[in-house]
């Protein structure tokens, strides 16, 4: 990841949030991914619901495009403006840095790309503890981990950290030092140390 972008967007945050219409004392809760069956947001859309009972000003947007855009904008109908389809967007880092919570709630997943985003934006995540994704959050430090198919765990689990402050800061550090493992310059570090130790191996430098 090229943690730049996601560093000024960082300090857009105010800007990005006022161009969407998220006044500041709204709760802003997002996803970003291909709308298809795999990445479960249908289940997002059915948290976001239980959300809004405990929650009323809790906002929602959902960035992508894919086969479920149609469906899923039929679920979501009952919600108003307060759950937002953006559609394909070229500004991730700038959705990341303007969410307090970024929800992840996919069936399967190889890794979760998406995390280390949200990460580098220093935006905590709820996400669901399949594939590769326990490989990438740690749990409560970095986000928290719910079963897949489980909208009222993501409600839940989101509802616990709209309500901390403290803990969303601390989880929102916690995941931007993380992320940095996983930056551009990080990547080069690792790459030129391997070349390093098999020159050695092999004498190439004898």
């Amino acid at each position: 990841i090229d943690l730049a972008p996601f560093e000024n967007a960082v300090k857009a945050r105010t800007a990005t949030r006022e161009a969407l219409g998220v006044t500041p004392d709204e709760f802003l809760i997002g996803a970003v991914g291909r709308l298809e069956p795999v990445k479960g947001f249908s289940y997002f859309v059915r948290a976001a619901r239980i959300v809004l009972d405990s929650l009323p000003s809790a906002r929602f947007i959902l960035a992508g495009d894919g086969a479920e855009r149609e469906s899923l904008a039929a679920l979501a109908e009952t919600l108003g403006p307060r759950f937002q389809f953006l559609g394909m967007r070229d500004d991730v880092p700038a959705l990341m840095a303007a969410m307090d919570l970024c929800v992840v709630p996919s069936i399967n997943e190889g890794m979760g790309r998406v995390i280390l985003e949200a990460g580098a934006a220093g935006t905590p995540v709820v996400a669901t503890n399949v594939g590769g994704i326990p490989e990438v959050v740690k749990e409560t430090v970095t986000g928290l981990l719910v079963r897949p198919r489980d909208e009222t765990g993501i409600a839940s689990a989101a509802l616990s950290l709209a309500a901390d402050a403290t803990q969303r800061e601390r989880m929102g550090k916690a995941a931007r030092d993380h992320a940095q493992q996983f930056s551009l310059a990080r990547m080069v570090e690792k790459i030129e140390a391997l070349y390093e130790e098999l020159i050695r191996e092999k004498r190439l430098d004898a």
